[in-house]
């Protein structure tokens, strides 16, 4: 883990997602969604696995896993999208993708591995392609 963590008292039946404001320009910043996690009895922990931030550049917002949101937009709600990660990420709004084609989100090494090229060992890469960015 190398991003900050953040414990919030949680149950199963929560879902929660980290906030983090970034510089957005010379003078401006901006709050983007970094990370979305199911909550856990007792205590759930999240963190931005990148660069970390302060604490105070952090914010919560929690939902209701029976009421999900859908916090890229894209009609998929954000449980469906936990549930299928790969297929879907829920701060990504690209249409499902089927693992044989790639993935919206690498989410462990077994996944890096499974979409790495195997062409010239001992490397192992992936390719990233964005789209719509605009």
């Amino acid at each position: 883990m190398t991003g900050v963590p953040v414990v919030v008292t949680s149950t199963a039946n929560d879902y929660f997602v980290l906030y983090a404001t970034i510089p957005a320009g010379p003078d401006t910043t901006r709050e983007v969604p970094v990370s979305v996690t199911r909550g856990e009895d007792g205590t759930t922990t999240l963190t931005d696995r990148l660069q970390p931030l302060s604490k105070d550049k952090y914010r919560v917002e929690k939902y209701q896993v029976a009421k999900p949101g859908d916090l890229d937009g894209d009609c998929v709600d954000d449980i469906t999208e936990l549930d299928g990660l790969g297929a879907y990420h829920p701060l990504n709004p690209a249409k499902k993708i089927d693992i044989g084609e790639g993935s919206v989100a690498v989410d462990s090494e077994e996944t890096f591995k499974t979409l790495a090229y195997k062409g010239r060992a001992p490397y192992n890469f992936i390719k990233f392609m964005i789209f719509d960015l605009d």
